[in-house]
């Protein structure tokens, strides 16, 4: 009742803004649909600039901000007082933010004090029931001040006493619990007002530079009280970059130390002699605190773009540089100079003693680039065969990047499936090599990649230090290298080259290529169409799998066409078992004993009536309408995964059981912009061993229908199946289809 009543409350605000400010200049109009959230903060801004006679953008900036410091404070006013408007806004912003303002009437009196009172103490700041420029400012940004159901009461405890100790100095920041980019900015501002700078009143333009680098202190045990703030700040920064402080008490304890010392040590900082090991010095804090970290520290490891020759390799090597990351492919610039390694810069790089690793970029910059669902099986390709063709040894890791600021729905919806895609790729028949997948891109990017275990191990983009993936994000626990710092052409060695840091794990780079020949333009063509027709196989196959509710299983195997099943699993409800297993095709036959249908799709890409009505009549034998309606739609989406070609139900027999076979196959996959032509299947085949075959004795059936419900119920499992383990084995409906099936391939088996 109560989200009903605030509900009510926004749609009376919404209405109110719409009729106040409606006709006014730069006023866009909010539908009053009840919702909170970005889109009426920014209509509230908004309707306060109109007011004000400023420029109204809905963005709450640095001449909006000052508008708010020269007003005169909001006291409570008694009930018989001149309606405000500006009190109206404070109330549809206090009921927004989730506080019971008592109604949009312009009067600010006891309820809307109280309110008020609630959001300054969630706030951290001084609690007085006054309306002043820091709660205006707080109650019209889209942040939120109460602990949200993801947040760490940790982070919202750091988040409050920043509040508390730099409000003045930075406005109020969110007080929900989790690491945004405000907070992360915040502790950088409160840094430098520690140390006496002037901050800038829009934190999104703050800077780590060399001001606030030169008056950063050194912290160790031995600092004196008078430092308590800077270790306060220090120690927020340690716990948002993953590190258990025991406190945020501004005392640097032995568990402050600790922490400082395993992160140095994490960052790769004591290696390069930067730090002095549990003393935080300003490199350690600007490590903390921004992606770049100190640009001025030593490196271990580079990139560059340009195709080396001798002298450039030894340079290198004379600059202190022991590994050098090198693009697999591509070209630079307008005048498309080629950026990618060649055998006899392998020679130069190798004689010079440095070791390389591979790069693979050819685009990945932009958003889009991701966006083609065919992307990383192509990419993944490419250079598997580039790597190969230099004679790159086994094992090696290929870093693919993401080149761009990719914000949380990029990610999910084309970073995922690219590296997704490049992993099907790594793990099938065409990377014999066993070549790993590496991911360069911001730090969010990398650690969601590698959590979901789509890349061994990651290159950071680390120079962004600004980018939404990078900006209050530690280092992903898989990092390798970590680009910080980019020299222009004077520069030693005299041509740019980006500084990287080396953490010396995972990736040790390459010291000795394999030997291979060269390939003539026959063979090079001949291998570029099998990639090509390869690209639409893997495709087809994937798209299918996911479908199917296997996708997930092809990461664990390694699989070629028209070779030997894979075996996905055994699973058995304690009578029956059940040996689930996998091929793929590039050719195939049909069997003797099986339905074909045929894949029909109509101009919207969905199935046809008649496609449904094929499926109808394998489904009429399932009695229970929510089953039969399961497995229509998991027929369904199949024919729509594949979009052309067949699906075929078949069935085998042995003397211990029955075997049931799922085939979709195409012959119809096509190169857009080429002649280059493919086919491809995939079947999953489901053996139940271990029936009893004693037939009953007056057992009387239709064998076809019996099969066909058997297949059914089998469908019906398989979208309940949704993970290959021992997930499955207790589940009581895992049993009941299992035993059905077991049944009727009992009087199968009995009368075949």
């Amino acid at each position: 009742m109560e989200k009903e009543a605030r509900d009510s409350n926004i749609v009376t605000f919404q209405n109110w803004l719409n009729t106040i400010f409606g006709n006014s200049s730069g006023w866009v109009h909010i539908t009053p649909n009840g919702n909170t959230g970005t889109t009426l903060m920014q209509a509230t801004v908004r309707a306060f600039q109109i007011e004000h006679a400023i420029t109204p953008t809905g963005e709450l900036g640095p001449v909006t901000l000052a508008c708010m410091k020269n007003m005169n404070p909001i006291v409570k006013m008694e009930p018989d007082d001149e309606p405000s408007v500006d009190v109206c806004l404070i109330q549809g912003a206090l009921f927004a933010k989730g506080y019971n303002a008592g109604g949009i009437t312009g009067i600010y009196y006891t309820t809307g004090v109280n309110a008020v009172k609630s959001m300054q103490q969630d706030a951290g700041i001084e609690v007085d029931g006054i309306i002043n420029w820091k709660v205006w400012s707080g109650l019209l940004s889209l942040f939120w001040f109460k602990l949200v159901d993801n947040g760490d009461y940790r982070i919202q405890k750091l988040q409050k006493q920043l509040n508390i100790d730099w409000a003045n100095q930075l406005g109020i920041g969110p007080c929900d619990g989790v690491i945004s980019r405000r907070t992360a900015l915040s502790l950088i501002g409160a840094l430098q007002a520690a140390e006496g700078l002037t901050v800038v009143d829009d934190l999104t333009q703050i800077n780590f530079g060399p001001s606030t680098f030169s008056k950063c202190p050194t912290l160790s045990v031995n600092s004196s009280s008078s430092y308590a703030k800077y270790i306060k700040i220090l120690q927020y920064a340690l716990y948002v970059n993953g590190y258990e402080t025991s406190n945020f008490n501004g005392t640097y304890d032995e568990s402050t130390k600790k922490q400082v010392s395993q992160m140095q040590t994490d960052y790769a900082l004591v290696s390069v002699g930067a730090v002095s090991l549990g003393v935080a010095n300003p490199t350690t804090i600007k490590a903390l605190m921004t992606s770049t970290g100190d640009q001025d520290r030593k490196a271990y490891a580079c990139d560059c773009s340009t195709v080396l020759n001798r002298q450039q390799a030894l340079d290198i090597k004379k600059a202190g540089y022991t590994h050098v990351g090198r693009y697999l492919t591509g070209s630079v610039g307008n005048d498309f100079i080629p950026k990618y390694l060649t055998k006899d810069e392998i020679k130069y790089i190798s004689d010079a003693g440095l070791n390389v690793f591979l790069i693979y970029q050819d685009g990945g910059y932009y958003s889009k680039y991701f966006q083609n669902r065919m992307q990383g099986s192509e990419d993944a390709r490419i250079a598997i065969e580039a790597a190969r063709k230099i004679g790159a040894p086994s094992g090696s890791i290929i870093y693919f990047a993401v080149d761009f600021d990719c914000y949380g729905d990029e990610v999910i919806e084309n970073i995922i499936p690219y590296f997704w895609s490049i992993k099907q790729v790594f793990f099938s028949g065409d990377n014999p090599k066993g070549y790993r997948v590496g991911i360069y891109a911001p730090r969010q990017v990398c650690t969601i990649i590698s959590n979901k275990e789509y890349a061994d191990a990651s290159f950071i983009c680390g120079m962004s230090w600004g980018f939404a993936g990078n900006l209050g994000f530690p280092l992903p626990k898989n990092w390798v290298f970590d680009q910080f710092f980019e020299y222009e052409l004077n520069s030693s060695p005299s041509f740019p080259l980006d500084k990287v840091s080396y953490s010396g794990k995972i990736d040790g780079g390459i010291s000795v290529f394999d030997v291979v020949s060269d390939d003539t333009v026959s063979e090079i063509d001949k291998k570029r169409v099998e990639q090509q027709k390869n690209s639409l196989r893997n495709d087809f196959v994937y798209r299918v799998a996911d479908a199917m509710n296997f996708s997930s299983q092809l990461l664990d195997f390694t699989f070629s066409y028209n070779a030997a099943p894979i075996h996905l699993a055994t699973v058995t409800d304690g009578t029956f078992v059940m040996n689930i297993d996998m091929r793929v095709y590039s050719d195939w036959e049909t069997s003797t004993d099986s339905s074909i249908i045929p894949i029909d799709l109509d101009s919207d890409g969905n199935v046809s009536a008649g496609f449904k009505d094929k499926i109808s009549k394998i489904t009429t034998v399932i009695e229970d309408a929510n089953l039969k309606t399961q497995v229509e739609d998991y027929v369904r989406n199949i024919a729509i995964s594949a979009t052309a070609g067949y699906i075929e139900l078949s069935y085998d027999f042995a003397i211990t059981g029955i075997k049931f076979i799922i085939k979709v196959f195409s012959d119809e996959l096509t190169l857009k912009g080429t002649n280059v032509t493919a086919k491809a299947g995939i079947s999953f085949e489901f053996t139940l061993n271990q029936l009893p075959l004693k037939p009953d004795d007056n057992s009387s059936f239709d064998v076809k229908k019996a099969f066909e419900y058997a297949f059914a119920v089998v469908l019906v499992g398989v979208t309940i199946y949704t993970g290959v383990g021992a997930a499955l084995a207790g589940l009581e409906a895992f049993g009941a289809w299992l035993t059905s099936v077991g049944i009727f391939a009992k009087q199968l088996v009995t009368n075949k």
